[in-house]
């Protein structure tokens, strides 16, 4: 088991170290560009979903709320465990 997150663990430092290298090779406006598509995206995605909750359709998304947990109204009384074994035994 530990074999395999050795080599997991190898793949993703050399992936992420690719990664870095050609994010950095990238000029200042294409960093900003991309980082720009990536808020589009999101905004696009958000806006779908909140369209897709208030539409009142048969595909509309159902949002369920969670029920309150039932209050208890009385206090809880904790008794000590009682000893198998007592001191007046041994006298």
């Amino acid at each position: 088991m530990n074999n395999i997150l050795i080599k997991i663990r190898q793949k993703r430092n050399r992936f992420n170290d690719k990664l870095k290298r050609k994010l950095g090779d990238l000029s200042s406006t294409a960093k900003l560009n991309g980082i720009l598509l990536v808020m589009l995206f999101y905004a696009v995605m958000t806006l779908i979903m909140l369209v897709r909750a208030f539409d009142k359709n048969e595909r509309s998304i159902i949002i369920k709320h969670i029920e309150p947990a039932p209050l208890i109204d009385t206090p809880i009384k904790l008794e000590p465990e009682k000893d198998t074994l007592s001191a007046e035994e041994f006298k």
